[in-house]
C-alpha cells in the first residue's frame, strides 16, 4: 500500500466508520434541538480552523520522531472523528426538520 493510500484510510475512512459507530450506537449523545446542533457545528469549525494547526505544531515542536507523528495522527483523527459526528447530526436535524413539515 502507498502512503497517501494508509493517509487516507487513517485519516478519512477510519474517522468515518468511527463517526457513524458512534452515532448509531449512542443516540441520546445526538442534540435534540436545532440550536444545540448548530452550536456543535460552531465548535466544529472552532475547533478544526482555529486550534488543529496550532496543536499539531505544538506537538512537533514538543515531541520527536514517532510520539510526535502518533500524537499528531490521534489528534487529527479526534477532530475529524468529531467533525464527521456532527456532520450525522446535522444531516439528520435536517431530515427530521424536512419530515415534520410534510
Amino acid at each position: 500500500m502507498s502512503t497517501l493510500m494508509e493517509l487516507t484510510m487513517v485519516l478519512v475512512v477510519c474517522p468515518a466508520l468511527l463517526a457513524a459507530w458512534v452515532d448509531s450506537r449512542y443516540p441520546h449523545l445526538r442534540p435534540t434541538e436545532l440550536r444545540r446542533t448548530a452550536l456543535h457545528l460552531g465548535i466544529t469549525g472552532a475547533l478544526a480552523f482555529v486550534v488543529l494547526r496550532p496543536a499539531l505544531l505544538a506537538v512537533t515542536w514538543l515531541m520527536d520522531g514517532s510520539a510526535a507523528r502518533a500524537t499528531s495522527f490521534t489528534i487529527a483523527c479526534l477532530v475529524i472523528t468529531y467533525a464527521l459526528v456532527v456532520s450525522l447530526w446535522v444531516m439528520r436535524s435536517a431530515a427530521e426538520l424536512a419530515r415534520a413539515h410534510r
